[in-house]
């Protein structure tokens, strides 16, 4: 690990040399940079920290979440262990966190630089917040050092309680007549209230997402943030805190941009089949507002009345605009089994890419956004801490309606629109739907019952789409909440996962750098995981352990092939189609 943080420091300023004008006078020595001022460092850290989160979306959150499928991303989108892409994750990482302890290193005495080392702190607690829920434990003490032949890593939940102690004192010693960070790359003006507004959110955030690891000290801190600090949460769309790139250059655009667009014959992120079910089963308008229709005809039948009358029912034909992409349309061995069955068949036999729909390409600009704290995320988690009797100043059912019409306003969709959706069975506050539409397997549903952490949590997964992946990571294992779809092709190198039917990785493993250089410390981590296996199906303590199919139990399950996803799109009957302009497009007809 020595090697790999010295390597990475020297890179980054080179970087810094080469690229950057205001830069002046720097003495660099083999141990750290003497003259480099913080703001500098801090640009560096947070544009590598939004390119490395970026990569983990498009790697692994996105497709563990089920937010958005993802094609030809590596072994981790089909759920195994990349190691050669871990690894690099590790260095990234790790160079971040070594800039920002050199800051405190420097700085930390130095009265002039308060602000400005707590803001290194704070955004040290928010990468370590991420990378603990991925891996579990992690070096942390002692990252950074280059004095130390073996760096120890840190029990997950020890990461835990530090950095949520790190963001309150933060949040307590931010002076706003003090120093600023001067330019800020996150906050034009250099406010340093936004940063205690994101210190405030994150303690917010980490506190909910470790109720099950360190229950005592997440209710301390829940309760803390919704008592005396919740005038700082963010109150509407406009105070969102978010990331931008730009500049003149590739270096200079978004991660997603040079993946997607620059010169890639990459497939967008595509919707995925889970969410797709949600949309479908609530009418949700903002499938419309996030993804694109699909460009190629994807045609149903579907057996409809003739007229509003009801009695007679005729095969028609016509064309669906969206549609939600699979991991894979393979079947495993399940399709072997006796009790397989098919309603019809199957929807997505011969599917081509043109068939689904992809997210839209605003999201995947050069100068695309990166939301850290959006309002509705914030309206839902005051929704769930209220609900655990932390505090706030409204009702669950407020804080869990203010946060639904915080994401209709967010993706541009009218408050009608989010009024209507509000008012069905499943969404509205005290009623259910048991009804709700199944996947193409008949394995999960989308039904939302009458349970109001249920409601939350699928209303919180819906709205952070795209920029809250890892959050959604973290509350789908926390709360086990939103059925999940196994992937029926993982890698061959899903370790502890099996080889064709394989649930969602409860972590990442270890990359193998850290068997290589740091091998004691390595193992002492392992050792320190539930079950003492470096596993992606080892659970982390933030986890809730659920009746998860072994490999042999999800062989023998009975697969029910149905299209009931995209039957019935427009109606029950022929003139619904009529009056949603179908039969006067040459591209749709009727069976006669």
């Amino acid at each position: 690990m020595k090697k790999i943080y010295l390597i990475g420091l020297i890179v980054i300023m080179l970087v810094f040399v080469r690229c950057t004008d205001d830069f002046e006078n720097i003495n660099v020595d083999k141990h750290e940079f003497t003259n480099v001022e913080p703001e500098y460092l801090m640009s560096s850290v947070v544009k590598s920290s939004m390119n490395l989160l970026s990569e983990l979306n498009a790697n692994v959150y996105w497709q563990y979440s089920h937010h958005l499928t993802v094609s030809g991303m590596g072994s981790t989108a089909s759920y195994g262990a990349s190691y050669s892409s871990i690894n690099s994750w590790w260095r990234q990482f790790y160079e971040t966190i070594s800039l920002l302890r050199q800051i405190q290193k420097k700085y930390g005495e130095n009265e002039q630089y308060k602000n400005r080392v707590q803001i290194a702190k704070i955004w040290e607690s928010y990468m370590f917040y991420i990378f603990t829920t991925t891996f579990g434990g992690v070096p942390y003490t002692y990252a950074g050092r280059d004095d130390l032949i073996e760096i120890p890593f840190d029990k997950e939940n020890d990461i835990y309680k530090s950095i949520l102690d790190v963001l309150k004192i933060a949040s307590e010693e931010l002076d706003t007549e003090a120093d600023k960070l001067i330019p800020d790359i996150l906050f034009e003006d250099s406010d340093i209230n936004k940063w205690k507004q994101l210190a405030v959110a994150l303690r917010l955030k980490i506190a909910l997402e470790t109720q099950n690891a360190i229950p005592h000290e997440a209710e301390m801190h829940g309760k803390d943030v919704m008592n005396n600090f919740q005038d700082l949460l963010i109150k509407s769309n406009q105070e969102n805190i978010k990331f931008k790139w730009g500049g003149t250059n590739t270096s200079e655009y978004s991660y997603y941009y040079n993946t997607y667009l620059l010169n890639s014959n990459k497939d967008l992120p595509a919707l995925s089949h889970v969410m797709f079910l949600y949309y479908r089963s609530y009418g949700d308008p903002r499938m419309g507002a996030i993804f694109n229709k699909t460009e190629g005809q994807f045609l149903v039948f579907d057996s409809l009345y003739t007229d509003r009358t009801y009695t007679e029912k005729k095969l028609y034909r016509y064309q669906v605009p969206y549609n939600g992409k699979e991991k894979t349309t393979q079947k495993a061995d399940l399709g072997e089994n006796d009790g397989y069955v098919e309603e019809v068949a199957d929807p997505y036999r011969s599917m081509n890419p043109t068939q689904y729909s992809y997210l839209k390409k605003d999201y995947l600009r050069e100068s695309a956004t990166q939301n850290l704290i959006w309002y509705a995320d914030i309206c839902f988690m005051q929704a769930e801490a209220k609900l655990l009797n932390w505090g706030g100043q409204k009702t669950v059912e407020q804080y869990y309606y203010d946060g639904v019409r915080a994401s209709f306003d967010y993706f541009g969709l009218a408050i009608n629109q989010a009024d209507n959706y509000l008012n069905q069975p499943g969404i509205k506050w005290n009623t259910d739907k048991a009804d709700a539409l199944p996947d193409h397997r008949m394995l999960i549903n989308s039904n939302i019952p009458n349970d109001p952490l249920h409601k939350i949590i699928v209303q919180r997964w819906l709205a952070g789409i795209f920029y809250g992946s890892h959050d959604a990571y973290c509350y789908i294992r926390r709360t086990r909440k939103i059925e999940l779809l196994p992937h029926f092709a993982p890698s061959t190198d899903a370790a502890g996962a099996g080889t064709r039917i394989a649930n969602m990785p409860e972590r990442l493993q270890y990359p193998n750098s850290e068997i290589t250089y740091n091998n004691k410390a390595y193992k002492e981590a392992v050792k320190n995981l539930n079950g003492g296996f470096d596993f992606l199906s080892t659970y982390l303590n933030l986890s809730r352990e659920y009746n998860r199919k072994t490999y042999d139990e999800w062989r023998v399950v009975n697969l029910r092939i149905n299209n009931r996803a995209w039957i019935k799109w427009y109606g029950e009957t022929e003139l619904d189609l009529i009056e949603a302009g179908l039969v006067e497009n040459e591209t749709y007809f009727i069976e006669q």
